[in-house]
């Protein structure tokens, strides 16, 4: 069983996918697939990364692809913010 702790230092504490600074011991702290296990993901180690609770949440059971298009259109918003 991968351990929360090495996927969080291979990601310099920070979650996979928002960037957010985590720290081991945090309620924040998640174990996230990146293939659900809902569409046939494993719990292998290459699968597995380190997430913040509020982007486990909201990826939950998204294929990769779905959740990237949404990473990159808040990237977008954050360049070109409306004003």
């Amino acid at each position: 069983m991968v351990n929360v702790s090495t996927l969080l230092q291979e990601q310099h504490g920070r979650c996979y996918w928002c960037d957010k600074i985590l720290t081991l011991g945090s309620s924040d702290l998640t174990k996230d697939l990146l293939i659900p296990e809902a569409l046939d993901g494993t719990t292998c180690y290459d699968n597995l990364v380190a997430s913040c609770r509020q982007c486990h949440v909201r990826f939950s059971n998204r294929r990769i692809k779905s959740k990237i298009a949404w990473l990159r259109n808040m990237l977008a918003i954050q360049k070109n913010p409306s004003h």
